[in-house]
């Protein structure tokens, strides 16, 4: 997946006292792997950094461009920047994401009304997660749910409060699924 996020730096002058303030648009990319514990793991490069406004700082009345000098720093500095990137996706727990849904998987789900309600009550053995992408800051996950399917009349008695999550099953035949774009 490719990002950007743009950045507004401001330099302060102690020698002038003077504030000088440019702005960039670091491009990334992220290869997302989601891992059987519902984690992901990522691997972030930087691939450029888009100069909107470039950095010209005002000393004494000159103006000296630095864009060439923060573009070297930013470059040497790619392999922190997109470490901390990495952490903080790999904070992404697909179990948060996921439990709404899961939540109304797990409870009775009404299928008939007349006479005497009727119940259809999911048992999970594992899940499947066959692809997944981001749309418009949104995640779509391909999952498929296997277990077993209970008829039950009483939806108060089975309802689940704390369910675990059954197994997660990385594509079909337990090939990676990984995410680039």
């Amino acid at each position: 997946m490719d990002w950007s996020v743009p950045l507004t730096v401001d330099v302060c002058h102690s020698f002038v006292g003077s504030i000088s303030t440019f702005k960039i648009k670091p491009v990334f990319s992220s290869e997302l792997t989601p891992k059987d514990d519902y984690s992901l793991s990522s691997k972030t490069t930087l691939n450029k950094v888009v100069w909107v406004d470039p950095a010209v700082v005002k000393v004494l009345g000159s103006e000296i461009d630095l864009s060439n000098i923060v573009d070297d720093l930013i470059k040497d500095e790619s392999g922190k920047i997109t470490k901390l990137i990495d952490d903080q996706l790999s904070n992404l727990d697909l179990k948060k994401v996921l439990s709404k849904t899961w939540t109304k998987l797990s409870n009775p789900i009404l299928v008939n009304r007349k006479i005497q309600p009727v119940y259809l009550l999911v048992n999970a053995r594992e899940v499947i997660l066959r692809d997944f992408s981001l749309s418009d800051h949104q995640l779509a996950i391909d999952l498929s749910v296997f277990g077993t399917i209970s008829t039950v009349f009483d939806s108060a008695s089975n309802v689940r409060s704390q369910l675990e999550y059954p197994p997660l099953v990385l594509g079909s035949d337990n090939e990676p699924v990984s995410y680039t774009h």
